[in-house]
């Protein structure tokens, strides 16, 4: 899965897959082993970056976030590649329709959080991954409305399996 990630006006390259071990994460030409834990209740993620522990907070502002770590705040703004393409071609920033959301790891739904016709906003939970004995949640990328949920809680999922598919309105 591909990503545009905007860090206080400058622009990455992010990929994600699974890995061995959590999940790999492609920064422009370097790769990182990463594995990362809501903390229940908070707006604050535990990160492990190979090897080394990070305590990031991460405050949605409208479209972006700002994540707070060490000290520092940075203001995020995060584009999936299909958002960056519809953007590029039509100058809106969503294209409309259908969008299927996936799993970037295997492991197991230990939690659905949605059900068709929900209205989600971006950010918004839609499926807890467990993996590796963390728990990831999937969150939406976009507005919409739940149109299909694909997975049952306590059910094997593949990277690149569906999860939810979403219309975007």
């Amino acid at each position: 899965m591909r990503f545009f990630v905007t860090i206080d006006g400058k622009e990455r390259e992010v990929q994600l897959r699974a890995g061995d071990q959590g999940t790999r994460v492609r920064v422009d030409k370097k790769e990182y082993n990463v594995d990362f834990r809501r903390i229940a209740g908070t707006h604050t993620y535990s990160v492990l970056v190979d090897g080394r522990s990070y305590a990031i907070s991460s405050i949605p502002e409208g479209k972006q976030l700002v994540l707070k770590t060490g000290g520092e705040s940075f203001r995020v703004e995060v584009q999936s590649e299909r958002e960056r393409a519809a953007h590029l071609i039509t100058g809106k920033s969503v294209a409309k329709g259908p969008m299927t959301v996936s799993a970037i790891m295997p492991g197991f739904v230990s939690r659905v959080l949605v059900s068709p016709g929900d209205r989600v906003q971006i950010g918004q939970p839609l499926v807890v991954i467990e993996a590796m004995k963390m728990q990831n949640e999937v969150a939406a990328e976009v507005e919409g409305v739940v149109r299909e949920v694909h997975v049952e809680a306590d059910q094997t999922v593949r990277g690149g399996d569906a999860l939810v598919t979403m219309e975007i309105e």
